[in-house]
């Protein structure tokens, strides 16, 4: 279902009379005239005015109620930066929501999407229910300041009652086909979505009641109608009388441009912004695969809208001059390709655009997946390598499949499981059944790709994230565990937790961090009702990981579990005592000439992000010539006569290979020193040192690495991986840990990606 505050431009309909600038005072004569409740609205108004260091503003809409309420120096007594985003938000409505009409009786507020604003606060967002009727506009969102308290809230709620309906739903979607056929003409093609009841109040929409009896609540059919690409509307039908209340284009936020290359082999990869093929307002094109391509972007579009409130055209947008729109490229060839390349088979994101060869946007599962590669990009930004690659292309495929099952075309069964059955190559991968397509489904299975080729095999280890996926929404047995599916036909559910476990995933994940993300995310939707998730979903969520395995290091590509952050027994607890996510990075290190922060696009390539908290983190480029370069850590006191420790996650690919007898041979590799500053002792090799995950790999002499005999870090971590060293020979000392790299005068791999940087030591 779309966001109904847009649908109705409630924001733009606000009539809004300042109130004050609020310290601890009552509301106004004015305010009181109104039928805000006096009682609960003036104890929530004291209540923030004695709790804050600053000026409370309240700003109210036509009918006297507070609409927006912004705060300088909150301080609610039971939020601190420990709370979670979510629940601060919830914390801050249970303690104020009076004020904006948030805690009436028989209102409740459901979801709880999270968003960045541009100011770097979180932005939380609930919809309003009214005795369990949804109602349209109804929303309340509160933002928090990075301390997590409250930064405003912005409101737009009911409190009217209705009462039940005795105009039946069939008679409504009769009404409403009606209402669309009249619009169109005799003959058209109109389908009806089924019929959701819900609560229409103009007074949400900033409509001063009066004795007009539009101006009324009521409680209305929602009913949405298609017609081809271009035609959705939402007709709302009064749930007693049968009277049309509104009819709505549900079609006008969406701003889609497509170009055609006509397999031409000299255009580069760039997004079109003239010459379009086809435009919003244009008309269709006589090529098959322009017109596909605008129509199944504007399905996708309107997916993630009705999902998760998401605006493509905001996110994914090009500039086109004075607006954003949705860039897609049909027909599309590489520059130079040979005549057995072009027509090209495949489709990809290119980080700004779509592009597709001959055929590739007919199918709205491919054009699902190539725009969830964008929402990734802009949210996770999942690392395109090993499992965090796989978990990419999974989580694109997964998407483009239940857009696929929402978007039902000729000859769609909903028993069918595959991804692009409707290519001209056939269908190229199975949710059911991974193993069809040469792919895993499950961690411990001998076809879970190894090696560095598909980068270390995103399209098909991502079968496990497929095979998740379809046992959470269809169910099924394997590994000795029935799962039981959590969907209706329109897998509203795996939806919503898919589009939330994009949002919280980091560029490092693994199918480890996906696991737990997919209990987190599934546990929140379930304590707020979202999509009416509940703890028996949950249980399956989980019942489905635990099937394929997601916890488990797959025996093709071993990974040693992570060094934990720990402390001896009798030792005490652990106090850091260096963080590299703490304050300023660059200003905790000294970077030599390969290292910098990453992301990063001001060099050549370009680095992607890859972190295993936040999104960036330190990285050493892996030259072609002979180099040793330090990341050095400023100065670190240790405690006399207590353990100390170095803990570090680590993401390396470094070049190394086999010889003919298969036996390992490493070139460039990563290495630890640290130095006694207290001794006055420069850096040291800390191979010799104890560690967890610490270096193996002797680095060869053959081609002239400066470190060549040493012990280091080299080959492939196989994603991120946790290593610890033992810093206890130095207490009581000041030490300066660092990392080098070294490298010879050939070749070179991607290189090396530092994370969460500690040092810690253990008492009480």
């Amino acid at each position: 279902m779309r966001s109904r505050s847009a649908a109705l431009g409630a924001v733009a309909a606000l009539s809004v009379s300042l109130l004050a600038q609020v310290a601890s005072t009552a509301p106004t004569d004015a305010a009181r005239a109104t039928h805000v409740a006096p009682s609960r609205s003036e104890r929530a108004l004291s209540r923030l005015a004695d709790e804050s260091t600053g000026l409370v503003r309240v700003s109210r809409g036509a009918d006297g109620l507070a609409r927006v309420v912004s705060v300088t120096g909150g301080r609610n007594p039971v939020v601190t930066r420990a709370t979670s985003t979510r629940d601060a938000a919830r914390a801050h409505l249970e303690r104020y929501g009076a004020l904006v009409g948030a805690a009436d009786p028989g209102t409740s507020l459901v979801g709880g999407t999270v968003t960045r604003s541009v100011t770097g606060d979180d932005v939380v967002r609930f919809s309003q229910h009214r005795d369990g009727l949804p109602v349209i506009g109804g929303a309340v969102a509160v933002d928090l300041r990075p301390s997590r308290q409250l930064g405003s809230v912005t409101a737009s709620v009911s409190r009217a009652t209705v009462r039940p309906a005795t105009y039946p739903g069939a008679a409504a979607v009769r009404e409403a086909l009606s209402v669309a056929t009249r619009r169109l003409g005799h003959g058209a093609e109109v389908t009806a979505d089924a019929p959701v009841r819900e609560l229409y109040d103009p007074a949400v929409l900033g409509v001063r009641r009066t004795s007009d009896p539009t101006t009324h609540a009521r409680g209305v059919w929602w009913v949405e109608v298609h017609a081809g690409p271009g035609f959705h509307r939402a007709v709302l039908v009064d749930d007693r009388t049968g009277g049309v209340v509104q009819d709505l284009d549900l079609v006008e936020q969406v701003d889609r441009v497509v170009c055609d290359d006509d397999n031409d082999i000299t255009v580069l990869d760039v997004p079109c912004t003239k010459g379009f093929a086809r435009t919003e307002h244009g008309p269709a094109s006589p090529v098959k695969d322009v017109n596909d391509a605008f129509r199944l972007a504007g399905a996708v579009s309107s997916f993630y809208r009705q999902i998760g409130h998401v605006d493509l055209t905001q996110l994914l947008g090009v500039d086109e001059g004075d607006h954003l729109s949705l860039s897609s490229t049909v027909r599309f060839c590489f520059p130079g390709s040979r005549p057995t390349d072009c027509p090209l088979q495949n489709a990809f994101w290119n980080g700004v655009g779509m592009f597709y060869g001959a055929g590739f946007a007919s199918a709205d599962d491919v054009v699902g997946h190539e725009m969830t590669h964008g929402v990734i990009s802009h949210s996770s930004d999942l690392f395109y390598w090993g499992q965090s690659g796989a978990i990419n292309e999974s989580l694109a495929d997964i998407m483009g499949e239940i857009i696929d099952h929402r978007h039902p075309g000729r000859g769609d069964s909903s028993h069918s499981w595959v991804l692009g059955e409707d290519l001209p190559i056939g269908a190229v991968r199975s949710m059911r059944d991974p193993v069809r397509f040469g792919q895993p489904d499950s961690m411990t299975s001998r076809r879970y790709a190894r090696g560095d080729a598909d980068n270390g095999g995103v399209h098909t280890n991502s079968g496990v994230g497929n095979r998740t996926f379809y046992l959470i929404s269809q169910g099924g047995k394997q590994a000795g565990r029935t799962v039981h599916g959590i969907d209706g036909p329109a897998l509203k559910k795996s939806a919503t937790l898919y589009l939330d476990v994009i949002q919280h995933l980091v560029s490092g994940s693994d199918y480890r961090d996906l696991a737990g993300v997919l209990d987190r995310s599934c546990r929140d939707l379930a304590r707020h009702r979202t999509a009416k998730f509940t703890k028996s979903d949950c249980r399956n969520v989980h019942r489905a990981a635990v099937a394929t395995g997601l916890r488990t290091t797959p025996p093709r590509a071993p990974q040693p579990p992570d060094a934990p952050m720990t402390c001896p027994k009798g030792t005490g607890t652990v106090h850091l005592l260096f963080d590299s996510e703490k304050g300023t990075p660059t200003a905790a290190f000294d970077a030599g000439t390969t290292w910098l922060r990453a992301p990063n696009d001001t060099v050549f390539p370009e680095v992607a992000a890859n972190a295993t908290s936040g999104r960036a983190s330190w990285f050493s480029i892996e030259p072609q010539d002979t180099t040793v370069s330090s990341l050095t850590m400023h100065p670190v006191a240790l405690p006399a006569g207590q353990p100390s420790y170095l803990w570090f996650q680590q993401w390396r690919l470094l070049e190394s290979g086999r010889l003919v007898d298969d036996s390992p041979i490493n070139y460039d590799g990563g290495t630890v020193e640290v130095a006694d500053l207290t001794a006055g002792q420069p850096a040291a090799p800390a191979e010799g040192l104890p560690w967890v995950n610490g270096p193996r790999d002797v680095i060869t002499d053959q081609f002239g690495n400066p470190s060549a005999g040493r012990v280091s870090f080299s080959r492939t971590s196989r994603g991120y991986l946790a290593s610890r060293l033992t810093l206890t020979s130095f207490a009581g000392h000041t030490v300066s840990p660092r990392f080098t790299m070294n490298t010879d005068n050939v070749n070179a791999d991607i290189g090396w990606y530092l994370d969460d940087v500690r040092v810690y030591t253990c008492g009480d």
